[in-house]
């Protein structure tokens, strides 16, 4: 019976969300949504995976911001989208930049009014969404509904990370956390990452070690029309020594996804040739969901 509970308020959850959402957008124009797609862009990965220095790298360009875990996907009703986002960032202490302050508007502004005026600023506009392990399972598929409604033909830049490596530096950020909490998110972020890959038309994925090859970063720069120069010291070998440890056999598939995608992943272009990773996706998600529901709750 609580189960059966569960799930019916899980479903009025959604419901409400969606049916928010629908509103959100009926009150833009059509050339507004369609407009705010295609100059968006988003840095979206598992944290511990180069989200954060892509994030640095895509704001060099005084013509882009991409805001700092804004959430937009979660948040896009909260009247007081400023105040939150303004507070939660000087609790970390952090500089009040262009995509960790947002300036000249009203705390009690909402999330789509931001959108609306950040885009009237800059010629680019996203946000960099690092997945968390304190994650619920609803969140993923809220995520990839809201950019198909809002940015499907923006810019997405998937960093990819070996599993076993963001498991060991998660844990060394937030000891609290559980390896398995964190096993279960890699395998929904993954999976994510993919659904993204495959269904959106302009997605790059970008693998964790590129990170430090300034050539391949500013061929990424370019690829997705970013006028940047990167100061002398900026890339480094941080969280390089955060290295792959052994991981259970169970989570070898994430190890095999990660693989094939670094194997296939071209550097130049930052797309992978279609062929026999096109052709087994539909399996290679079945893979993750079990990773995902043998480590956490039922995906």
């Amino acid at each position: 019976m609580s189960k059966m509970i569960t799930q019916l308020i899980d479903g009025y959850r959604e419901k409400t969300w969606k049916a928010k959402l629908l509103k959100q957008i009926a009150a833009m124009s059509e050339e507004e949504l369609d407009d705010l797609s295609q100059r968006g862009i988003y840095v979206i990965g598992h944290g511990r995976s180069g989200t954060t220095m892509l994030h640095d790298l895509v704001n060099l360009d005084a013509n882009a911001v991409l805001l700092g875990e804004s959430n937009l996907f979660l948040h896009f009703c909260r009247r007081r989208f400023v105040a939150c986002f303004n507070e939660q960032h000087a609790r970390n202490d952090l500089l009040r930049s262009k995509s960790l302050f947002i300036s000249n508007l009203d705390d009690s502004a909402s999330a789509m009014s931001v959108i609306l005026e950040l885009s009237k600023r800059w010629n680019r506009l996203g946000e960099k969404i690092a997945v968390h392990p304190a994650w619920e399972q609803r969140y993923y598929r809220r995520l990839v509904d809201f950019q198909t409604a809002m940015f499907f033909n923006s810019d997405y830049v998937l960093p990819v990370r070996d599993p076993r490596e963001v498991v060991v530096s998660f844990m060394k950020l937030q000891p609290d956390l559980s390896r398995d909490q964190c096993i279960a998110s890699y395998a929904l972020s993954l999976r994510t990452t993919l659904e993204i890959y495959f269904q959106f038309p302009r997605c790059y994925l970008f693998p964790f070690p590129w990170l430090f090859d300034q050539d391949v970063v500013k061929r990424l720069l370019d690829v997705v029309n970013l006028d940047a120069d990167i100061p002398e010291g900026m890339i480094s070998h941080r969280n390089v020594k955060t290295k792959a440890s052994n991981c259970p056999e169970d989570v070898q598939p994430l190890v095999d996804v990660y693989n094939a995608i670094v194997e296939g992943v071209s550097q130049e272009t930052f797309r992978i040739a279609e062929g026999s990773l096109y052709n087994c996706r539909d399996e290679l998600a079945r893979s993750l969901e079990e990773v995902a529901s043998r480590y956490g709750e039922p995906a």
